[in-house]
């Protein structure tokens, strides 16, 4: 900590004003009158000069910085080595395999280990579908990779859960030959690995075969929507040794084609999506479907299945306010308009006291605040105002933490910073908080923004032109940093403030089964509130929070009305693969089911026992090993008639993914190394990676930057101005000087 001066004039005039003043006091105190220069009038001009340099200190403007956080210890240093048996191709130097190559390159060079273990604490892992610690003399007594599949993303996402959540930075040197065939997202955990202030490098081992191949991978399994209401699915293609080529995308239904598009792809990955609309209930087979290209030999996995329930149930939401706001008034209003949602509202009146407004506006009083697991149960939204701490304590808080992580609850801070005098909830926020407030926010979408279902706004304008038009936040708590894994959607702009500008104003984060979206700040509210000039808006506001509420719910493991859900552990599997079915139920009351229903790819059916789980990893487990190739569906048929079955779909490839393409992919490496702030090493660079590394720590943001506190605007210095103010009149008055 130390003590710089900011001061609003020039230092020169400051200390010429003081010089004056002083002078003057000085002057006034020793000119000849009727009483003699005494001790008592050198006390009197000791206080005056005192007052005045106090004020002159005020002038200066002193602030407090504080110093940067060192670090405890050696930064981490993460190496990643990929032992999936792609990795056993045979396509180095004198006919070694990759991963004799790749370890020869790293933990076999002693002085390179030797280096980087004097700078940094060393951790080294292996990886294959799931990353694992692993000493040195294993790796490289390792003869033969086995590993089943490369799963990248998880690899990457490991090192973020051994210790990129605390925001201390570090270096991760991820070693591959890129061929990843799970159904991660690894650019996604790139991208949320840097934001914790790490630098993630990438070594592509192994050659390019010529090899072509098109991957797809569903963005979600599983969606809901209501009944003429449109929705998006999604899938992410990875393309693989295929040249910058146009190729149809086909929105299959139920195995018939009803939509196609031609999406131009290069080396990487793409996104596409397709909109659906279903005017009937039900719940619909929906498969993306792309290619094949030119060359391609292997293209079962050119396709990716999805779920879409139809359903009229409503969403259940839950407003809990403790200090009403317009942004609670308006939101409510919005909401109970919305015939596809049932809100209760609670307020907290006075102690233990609650008044709520339920439904369509019955008002009761001591109603039941939901504080269990199994009363949240009963919404899939809970929101919160101002004034959490109002409502839950640590311990509710660690309930309503369980409801969101293992039952698949939703969560909404609508004001910003709610835990003002509680940190119970800090883990489900996706971003971190300063104690500074900002005024007059304007919202800019990002790249994910402008794609969300709640900016799809019924004009003619896109949602970017919009959001600028529309009026900013009134105040927001300033953020000083976003969570590993969060999505911003939002950003700040045209705020004079240059260092608020790319602060997040509205983001979310996955947090377990369920979800938590952040508003930061406050003043949403003027949005349902336009001049005339933006009266072609007027729905916007409406818009916003109906598809917003609709986005937390469809994109939950469980639907409105839905007391049980069902997934796979993964989406892909390789003949006589073991699928693990995962089934979660919303309420411990809820029943198991006896029996899973498989829909087979020759369209017959077969039921797989079910068995009760530990209530961790799921509630309820089945076990399957599928031998036929193409797409299965896992259904539990719902309890209710108003309630949409939990389904999800799985695919079997004909031949084993990890064996089809053992090409290398240097171009998903380049873009991982992109998007994790690093480099693409090659061969000849891995000895020079310290030197690299010292560079690259110069970028390096090891956590967000205390804000300069002014030194002087504290009570007690006024305090003492006062008392020594009021001490000289005192003085005067006793010694008849005034």
């Amino acid at each position: 900590m130390r003590i710089v001066f900011d001061p609003p004039f020039m230092p020169l005039h400051t200390a010429a004003l003081a010089i004056i003043v002083a002078g003057a006091a000085l002057w006034l105190y020793a000119r000849p009158v009727a009483y003699p220069i005494t001790r008592k009038r050198i006390g009197l001009l000791s206080l005056r000069v005192l007052l005045v340099l106090a004020l002159t200190f005020i002038l200066l403007n002193p602030v407090v910085v504080e110093n940067p956080k060192q670090q405890k210890g050696k930064p981490p240093f993460y190496l990643l080595l990929d032992t999936s048996r792609s990795m056993a191709t045979a396509d180095g130097a004198n006919g070694a395999s990759r991963y004799e190559e790749a370890a020869r390159r790293t933990i076999g060079n002693s002085s390179l280990m030797a280096e980087l273990r004097q700078r940094y604490a060393v951790h080294t892992y292996a990886f294959s579908d799931k990353p694992a610690p692993a000493a040195d003399g294993l790796l490289q007594a390792l003869k033969k990779p086995e590993g089943g599949r490369t799963n990248l993303g998880a690899a990457i996402v490991g090192v973020i859960g051994n210790g990129g959540g605390r925001g201390n930075g570090g270096q991760v040197l991820l070693v591959s030959d890129g061929r990843d065939t799970a159904e991660s997202f690894p650019l996604e955990a790139a991208r949320a690995l840097h934001s914790q202030g790490f630098t993630l490098n990438t070594y592509c081992i192994g050659r390019k075969t010529g090899q072509r191949d098109l991957q797809v991978t569903a963005r979600k399994t599983q969606s809901y929507t209501a009944p003429d209401q449109a929705v998006q699915v999604a899938a992410e293609i990875r393309d693989a040794g295929v040249p910058r080529t146009s190729v149809r995308v086909d929105l299959l239904e139920e195995g018939r084609r009803v939509k196609t598009q031609n999406v131009v792809v290069t080396p990487g990955t793409h996104e596409v999506s397709f909109t659906v609309l279903k005017r009937q209930k039900g719940t619909f087979h929906y498969s993306i479907q792309a290619g094949p290209v030119s060359g391609e030999r292997n293209t079962a996995n050119n396709r990716a299945g999805m779920m879409l329930s139809v359903i009229d149930a409503k969403a259940r939401v839950l407003f809990l306010e403790g200090r009403p706001s317009w942004d609670s008034k308006f939101l409510a209003q919005a909401l109970r308009s919305d015939p596809a949602i049932t809100l209760d509202v609670i307020y907290k009146l006075t102690g233990d006291k609650f008044f709520a407004v339920v439904g369509s506006g019955t008002k009761e009083e001591g109603i039941q605040l939901p504080r269990t697991v199994e009363q949240m149960s009963r919404y899939d939204v809970i929101i919160f105002g101002k004034g959490f701490e109002e409502f839950y304590d640590a311990g509710a808080a660690k309930e309503l933490k369980f409801w969101v992580a293992e039952r698949g609850g939703n969560v909404l801070f609508l004001r910003g910073r709610t835990d003002e005098r509680t940190e119970a909830l800090r883990e489900l926020e996706p971003v971190t908080w300063s104690n500074q407030e900002m005024h007059e926010l304007r919202m800019r979408l990002t790249r994910e923004g402008r794609t969300h279902p709640g900016f799809v706004f019924d004009s003619r304008d896109d949602a970017q032109t919009i959001v600028k038009r529309m009026p900013p936040l009134i105040s927001a708590s300033r953020v000083q940093g976003e969570k590993a894994l969060s999505v911003v959607l939002a950003r700040a702009e045209g705020t004079g403030d240059e260092s608020a500008r790319e602060m997040a104003t509205l983001a979310y984060i996955r947090y377990g089964q369920g979800k938590s979206l952040a508003i930061v700040g406050q003043g949403l509210w003027r949005w349902a509130f336009l001049p005339p000039d933006l009266e072609s808006y007027g729905k916007v506001y409406q818009e916003f929070w109906s598809q917003t509420i609709r986005w937390l719910v469809s994109d939950s493991d469980f639907l409105p009305g839905q007391g049980v859900s069902i997934r796979a552990d993964r989406t892909a599997y390789g003949p006589g693969e073991t699928v693990n079915l995962l089934g979660y139920l919303r309420g411990s009351r809820a029943a198991i089911p006896q029996s899973i229903v498989l829909t087979l790819p020759n369209g017959s059916r077969a039921d797989v026992a079910a068995a009760r789980s530990d209530g961790k990893s799921a509630d309820f487990t089945a076990i399957y090993r599928p031998q036929a190739a193409g797409e299965y569906i896992a259904s539990v048929p719902a309890a209710e008639s108003r309630s949409a079955p939990a389904s999800c779909s799985f695919t079997v490839s004909p031949n084993d993914q990890e064996d089809m393409n053992t090409s290398a992919d240097p171009d998903l490496m380049r873009q991982l190394a992109s998007m994790g702030g690093g480099s693409a090493l090659a061969p000849e660079e891995i000895a020079l990676l310290p030197e690299k590394l010292r560079a690259a720590e110069q970028k390096l943001t090891s956590g967000p930057k205390a804000e300069p506190r002014t030194a002087w605007d504290r009570p007690w210095i006024l305090f003492v101005l006062l008392a020594i103010t009021g001490l000289e009149w005192w003085l005067r008055r006793r010694w008849g000087m005034a």
